[in-house]
């Protein structure tokens, strides 16, 4: 993990007021809204997949920037990624129960996660994520996964020219890996739209 990554994930405090994404509710709580709201559920389901769907989409847009700067030698900012990383595991935990519940266990959101149990072991929480992957979900799940791995690989601009190529490198195989897991979830997304 970058030495700089620390300092980064203790800014998002700093920076709360400037939160541009609010935590998901737990994807159980979509059920309960719809009937409280006196909507049918499979109406809400419907938008909702919609609007996750156009969600990925976008995120995988951003990804090929993020693949692009790389390849031409460019370093993502600690900043630039990170915040994209917790909205898309934010994202991501709306759409699976056990993926929200590691996550947002004892109470934390997305940003204290990044800043707990990720930054306290990052290994363990990449590790962590595959296992969950093997059991079922796992575009999303391996999605999170390469969000997290990542963030383990920014290269820090005070290392030499070598490390910060080779950091580059392990970087666009990442962000290669979360595109195609990104990919899936897309398409398993218009999958369920169009065979609900």
């Amino acid at each position: 993990m970058p030495r700089t990554l620390i300092l980064y994930m203790g800014s998002f405090l700093l920076a709360g007021g400037l939160m541009a994404c609010a935590d998901a509710p737990p994807p159980s709580a979509t059920a309960r809204l719809a009937a409280d709201a006196g909507t049918p559920s499979s109406e809400v389901e419907d938008d909702e997949r919609e609007e996750f769907q156009q969600e990925i989409l976008s995120d995988i847009e951003k990804v090929d920037t993020f693949l692009q700067k790389t390849q031409r030698g460019v370093n993502l900012s600690e900043f630039t990624l990170g915040w994209f990383a917790m909205i898309l595991i934010n994202e991501l935990c709306a759409q699976d129960q056990d993926l929200y519940d590691h996550v947002h266990a004892e109470g934390r959101n997305v940003e204290l996660y990044l800043r707990g149990p990720f930054q306290a072991n990052p290994k363990g929480e990449i590790a962590t994520l595959a296992i969950l992957a093997r059991k079922s979900n796992a575009p999303i799940r391996l999605a999170a996964r390469h969000a997290l791995q990542s963030l383990t690989t920014i290269p820090d601009s005070r290392d030499s020219a070598e490390r910060q190529e080779r950091s580059r490198a392990d970087l666009y195989a990442a962000l290669t890996k979360l595109k195609l897991e990104l990919t899936r979830v897309a398409k398993e997304a218009m999958a369920t739209k169009a065979n609900p």
